[in-house]
C-alpha cells in the first residue's frame, strides 16, 4: 500500500511539473530546459526518498525472512536479529511488531520441539525410545519391508558391578556411538538396560546381510584399555514383509539375539547373568 501511494504521489508531482512548465513556457518566464533540470531534480529527491524509506526496507524484510527454513524441527529467526527498523513510519512499525511476533513463534516452536525431542529419545545415549516405537510402528507395518535387528549389550551388569554405575553409562554411550552406523539406513532405538534395536525398511536380505557383515567385525567388541575388559555385542535378526505383525518380529529377532548371546557366552566360558 505504502508502495502504491508513493507511486501516485511521485505521478501527481509529475503532472504538476508538467503543468508548473506549461505555464512558464507560456509566459515566457523560463526556458524549458531550465524547467527540465528543476522537474528531474525533483523527482531524484523523491525517487530516493522511495527507495530508502520504502523499497530498500522492504527488500531486507523479504530477504531477511526469506532465508528461514520452516521445513527443520528448530526453526531459526537468527538471521532476522540484524535487521533494521528503518523506512518510513509505518514500515518501522511493521518490522517491528514482526519481530516481536517471531521470537514468541521461535520461543514456543523451539520449545515444543525440544519436549518432544526429548519424549521420544532416550536421555543418555540419544536413540530413539520406546515412546517413538509406538508412534511408528503402523508406518513400518505398512512398508514394503521391514527388517529388525536386535541388540544386547553383553556383560552390562559385570561392568555396573566391577566397576559402577559410571562405567556401565559409558559402556552404554559408546555402544550407541558404534550403532551410529545405522542412522544411514533406518532407526536405532534404546529399547531399555542394555538393549538396543534397529529398525531398516525396504532392504533386501542379502542387502541386509552385507551391511552386518561390514559393521559386526569392526564394532563387535566392545574393548576398555584400562582393564582389559571386554563386552561384546549380540545380535539377532529377522525380516518381515508387508502386513506382517512388529511385535512378532521383534520377538523373533529378540529370540535370535539371546540364541548369539548363549553361544557367545560359552565361548568366553561365561555364566549367563
Amino acid at each position: 500500500m505504502l508502495i502504491v501511494k508513493s507511486i501516485l504521489v511521485l505521478i501527481g508531482v509529475g503532472i504538476v511539473n508538467m503543468l508548473v512548465v506549461s505555464i512558464f513556457d507560456s509566459l515566457g518566464v523560463l526556458s524549458v530546459p531550465v524547467v527540465l533540470c528543476i522537474i528531474l531534480e525533483i523527482c531524484g529527491v523523491l525517487g530516493f526518498l522511495l527507495y530508502t524509506r520504502v523499497l530498500s526496507p522492504l527488500e531486507k524484510l523479504y530477504n531477511a525472512l526469506n532465508v528461514i527454513d520452516f521445513d527443520k524441527d528448530v526453526i531459526d529467526f537468527s538471521k532476522l536479529d540484524g535487521l533494521d527498523s528503518n523506512g518510513s513510519k509505518e514500515l518501522q512499525s511493521i518490522t517491528n511488531k514482526f519481530k516481536y511476533l517471531l521470537d514468541i513463534i521461535t520461543e514456543r516452536i523451539n520449545r515444543v520441539n525440544s519436549e518432544s525431542y526429548k519424549s521420544e529419545h532416550d536421555g543418555l545415549t540419544g536413540c530413539y525410545n520406546r515412546v517413538h516405537l509406538d508412534n511408528m510402528k503402523n508406518m513400518y507395518e505398512c512398508s514394503k519391508s521391514i527388517t529388525i535387528v536386535f541388540i544386547d549389550v553383553n556383560n552390562l551388569k559385570r561392568m555396573n558391578d566391577e566397576f559402577g554405575h559410571e562405567a556401565g553409562d559409558a559402556l552404554l554411550k559408546s555402544a550407541a556411538f558404534k550403532l551410529n552406523f545405522w542412522n544411514n539406513y533406518g532407526d536405532v532405538y534404546r529399547m531399555g538396560g542394555d538393549e538396543f534395536m534397529i529398525v531398516v525398511l525396504n532392504k533386501s536380505v542379502d542387502y541386509m546381510k552385507k551391511l552386518i557383515d561390514q559393521w559386526y567385525p569392526t564394532v563387535g567388541q566392545l574393548n576398555r584399555d584400562s582393564d582389559g575388559f571386554k563386552c561384546v555385542l549380540s545380535y539377532g535378526v529377522a525380516h518381515g514383509q508387508q502386513g506382517c505383525n512388529f511385535d512378532a518380529l521383534q520377538k523373533q529377532a529378540d529370540d535370535r539375539m539371546y540364541d548369539m548371546k548363549v553361544a557367545l557366552k560359552k565361548k568366553f566360558g561365561e555364566p549367563m547373568r
